[in-house]
């Protein structure tokens, strides 16, 4: 019998392929085609977990440009990271509390992996009230992270009007960019007639989920399962400063979680939604806060005027921000870099055209 024995030297091995992201799995693949030997890549996968788990690793996520605190954040969502759990496990909790102590959490998480093979003391679910968001040390406030996943859920078991519009815009877009095969099969999944042209199709879906709302769980659980992704904030130098795990649909409140739990909020936010996580963060009031999560001109880089709307239709409006070019303003109880309190919400170059009204071009 052949045994391999993962010492010290191929657990750091892993570790690098993962921080050049190439899975564990695939280095795996590659010393069982070079030496032969057929590896389990569970084990390979848990004995490694169980390494980083005893690992003391610094968790001083930050950009050596930008500092603690980015002036710009840019949040996305990747739908490709999912984990397996019981859809009973993702209803709406007895006990809802908004803020989660990440260090208390990740610490049993540490201890589950170490516990793996055993009675396991320090069970660990993925209730919506339960799984915490992480943010780098000097980044947040404190330990208590924001983590509002219960009220993306309604009494009923339903998902809340603000999760539903924002999956049903992820929906669309998906739709546009996807092939007249992918949009029939989807079709199919309603009972939907499949023989018109993408366009009809796509504007017969969007009738059909305004009428019922089985044919949006249906769609959902054919393109995205039960599960959002994981939503990550990272700097315009790719260096991630927070994460947050999607346990069901894609919601505003995601990004206005990690983005309130910053000690310092950035200047300028930009997401492939903004204009919905704007209106979605104006309207909420986080400990009691009373002044806007997104302002001047509730988020959009100028006020919303005939002039200005023009201008921005015909690439001619000129904003002036020099304290994106180190001119920090008067101001000392602003941002500690810029000294500006105003906070932007504004589109990636991919989605300018995610607008539904001429008062969002400003965004």
């Amino acid at each position: 019998m052949i045994h391999f024995v993962l010492d010290f030297d191929v657990c750091l091995w892993l570790r690098s392929g993962v921080d050049h992201h190439i899975a564990t799995g695939s280095i795996v693949k590659q010393i069982c085609e070079t030496s032969g030997i057929e590896i389990d890549q569970t084990l390979v996968l848990n004995a490694y977990l169980a390494f980083e788990a005893q690992s003391n690793i610094n968790e001083d996520m930050h950009c050596n440009i930008c500092g603690y605190h980015p002036t710009i954040m840019i949040m996305d969502v990747n739908r490709k990271v999912h984990f397996r759990t019981a859809l009973s496990e993702l209803g709406k909790p007895h006990e809802c509390k908004e803020k989660v102590d990440c260090i208390e959490f990740y610490e049993r998480v540490s201890l589950h992996i170490l516990s793996r093979g055993l009675v396991n003391p320090f069970p660990i679910t993925a209730g919506l009230n339960e799984w915490s968001p992480f943010i780098g040390e000097h980044t947040r406030k404190d330990n208590l992270i924001y983590n509002t996943e219960f009220r993306k859920v309604s009494e009923d078991g339903n998902l809340t009007a603000d999760c539903r519009h924002m999956s049903e815009e992820r929906l669309f877009e998906m739709l546009h960019q996807s092939t007249v095969k992918e949009v029939k099969k989807i079709a199919k999944t309603i009972n939907l007639a499949s023989k018109e042209s993408k366009l009809d199709i796509i504007c017969s879906i969007r009738k059909a989920l305004a009428k019922n709302h089985n044919n949006f769980n249906k769609i959902m659980k054919t393109i995205w399962r039960c599960s959002g992704g994981i939503l990550t904030s990272h700097c315009p130098h790719g260096l991630v400063y927070g994460i947050k795990f999607v346990l069901r649909a894609e919601s505003p409140r995601d990004y206005t979680d990690i983005i309130m739990s910053m000690k310092h909020k950035p200047n300028i936010i930009i997401v492939d939604m903004t204009h919905v996580v704007a209106n979605f963060g104006n309207n909420l009031h986080y400990d009691g806060q009373t002044e806007p999560m997104f302002f001047p001109f509730e988020g959009r880089e100028a006020d919303s005027t005939e002039e200005n709307i023009w201008c921005a239709k015909v690439n001619t409006l000129l904003i002036d921000m020099p304290w994106l070019n180190g001119l920090r303003a008067t101001s000392q109880t602003g941002h500690p870099v810029t000294g500006q309190s105003s906070t932007y919400a504004l589109f990636d170059r991919f989605h300018e055209a995610n607008t539904n009204s001429e008062t969002e071009i400003l965004f």
